[in-house]
């Protein structure tokens, strides 16, 4: 399945979606999705006029989009060491990339 069938199939089919993103682990789609909510939350930021640290520039947007990145990942770091303490097997790829598609 390619990436965009992976995305839409998340919105019409979440289990068949969850189903393919568990065998093929697409790490990059996570991080693409992470960094498509960062850019997201940038531009309802500027249009709201709320970037009081930032200005509206392309660094600050790298910023946020960074910033999204590194809390997907620590967020996917400590489910998966929960989920590791409660005995459940699985992989932190397929978690990441299944928590970088619930962050659209």
């Amino acid at each position: 399945m390619s990436s965009a069938e992976v995305v839409f199939d998340f919105f019409e089919d979440h289990t068949r979606s969850a189903d393919s993103v568990r065998h093929s682990r697409p790490v990059a789609l996570g991080l693409l999705c992470f960094a498509i909510g960062g850019v997201s939350v940038f531009m309802a930021q500027a249009v709201l006029g709320k970037l009081a640290p930032f200005s509206f520039s392309l660094v600050s947007m790298g910023l946020m989009t960074i910033w999204q990145i590194a809390q997907g990942l620590a967020f996917t770091a400590m489910l998966h060491l929960v989920m590791e303490f409660e005995g459940i097997q699985g992989s932190a790829a397929s978690l990441f990339a299944l928590m970088g598609l619930a962050d659209l």
